[in-house]
């Protein structure tokens, strides 16, 4: 029972970290792609 107690409250507790860390790796995965598609006039050169 106690196990279960501590377990329950050190997922509470780590989480948000966890979800945070997706997030952001998430974010720094797509930026390339992201940035590409914003400014494609401004990367590409007309002959």
């Amino acid at each position: 029972m106690l196990w279960q107690l501590l377990h329950r409250y050190a997922g509470l507790f780590i989480a948000p970290f966890i979800f945070v860390a997706a997030f952001t790796g998430m974010l720094y995965a797509i930026t390339p792609a992201l940035e590409n598609w914003l400014y494609q006039d401004q990367l590409t050169v007309q002959p």
